[in-house]
């Protein structure tokens, strides 16, 4: 049975801001003039690392205690945590700038891709406004759904002790991302996959480093301000 809420969200805030500034630094990495000049595998890693620090993230969300709320309020609502907000809102927004640059998705004036014919300067706030600019409906959008299913999966790790969560979510979730590039059953995804992998490999150790160091460090900094008392 998962734990009842026993973590104070002022003493893990800390945590949030930190991961939901690494969150937006993903985000901005995904601008097309700036990821042509990342290393190789760099993106690649960014992405692996991003399915087990979200449920880590997750992990740790769906234990803090926001006091007595009004049950019918929507859940955008509840959360009392401006740094949970950037999280899980960047977190969103940098799954959905994969997608729609990857397969090239727009929704109508939605494209997170600037025509490349633009001035820097005009690409840069084009992207800006779909990514930053549209903050509070990725946030709603984050709330609907994505949260709630974090909630759900990590559920049953919140009666086990933080740091045997944060390990085994780290090794299942690194897991199953690297099974999801090498199964993906849709042919048209699998030159993406392929490219995603060849440039993975062309830096392995670096790559390596930045899938499980990420998760792992900031899920420990997390295990270590869960232990932390109000003042």
């Amino acid at each position: 049975m998962a734990k009842s809420p026993d973590l104070s969200p002022r003493i893990m805030a800390p945590f949030f801001w930190i991961t939901g500034l690494f969150h937006l630094a993903a985000v901005i990495s995904r601008f097309p003039d700036l990821a042509v000049s990342l290393p190789a595998g760099l993106s690649t890693a960014i992405l692996v690392a991003h399915l087990p620090l979200i449920l880590v993230e997750g992990y740790f969300e769906g234990r803090l205690d926001y006091g007595p709320k009004v049950v019918q309020l929507p859940l955008w609502m509840r959360i009392d945590s401006r740094a949970v907000k950037l999280t899980f809102t960047f977190a969103f927004v940098y799954l959905c700038v994969v997608v729609f640059q990857t397969w090239d998705i727009n929704l109508g004036p939605v494209d997170f891709s600037p025509p490349a014919e633009w001035p820097l300067a005009q690409r840069a706030g084009w992207f800006a406004l779909f990514t930053v600019g549209f903050a509070f409906p990725n946030y709603l959008a984050a709330m609907g759904f994505f949260l709630p299913a974090l909630r759900v999966i990590t559920a049953p790790l919140r009666s086990l002790p933080a740091l045997i969560s944060v390990l085994l979510i780290v090794a299942l979730g690194g897991a199953v991302a690297w099974f999801g590039l090498e199964h993906v059953p849709f042919p048209e995804i699998s030159a993406h996959v392929a490219a995603w992998k060849a440039r993975f490999e062309a830096d392995p150790y670096l790559s390596t480093l930045i899938t499980v160091g990420v998760p792992l460090i900031f899920g420990a900094l997390a295990a270590i301000f869960g232990k932390r008392k109000e003042p």
